[in-house]
């Protein structure tokens, strides 16, 4: 009850089947993407581990999840930045 209290208050964000996130973690997270796409054109699950300091446990989802909310855009192995992004649209 407790967990969806918090997603009705939009502070926690269901990302996979049993992996929730504090919507601000998920918000730092997309700063640490822009960071890091501001010099390159493309991440892979690795890189995500390592900028947001976690492993493919949870990079995985994270790509994913941002691959649905249209933040990213998988190419293979990895991810591009989708220029026509809002976050509005979410």
């Amino acid at each position: 009850q407790c967990i969806q209290l918090l997603m009705d208050q939009e502070k926690l964000v269901k990302i996979d089947k049993k992996l929730y996130f504090l919507k601000s973690q998920l918000e730092a997270g997309q700063q640490k993407l822009i960071g890091y796409f501001r010099g390159h054109s493309e991440i892979r699950v690795s890189d995500v581990g390592q900028l947001l300091n976690t492993s493919r446990k949870y990079s995985v989802p994270l790509l994913n999840y941002f691959d649905q909310i249209q933040f990213t855009i998988r190419q293979g192995d990895v991810r591009i930045l989708n220029p026509d992004y809002h976050p509005d649209s979410t």
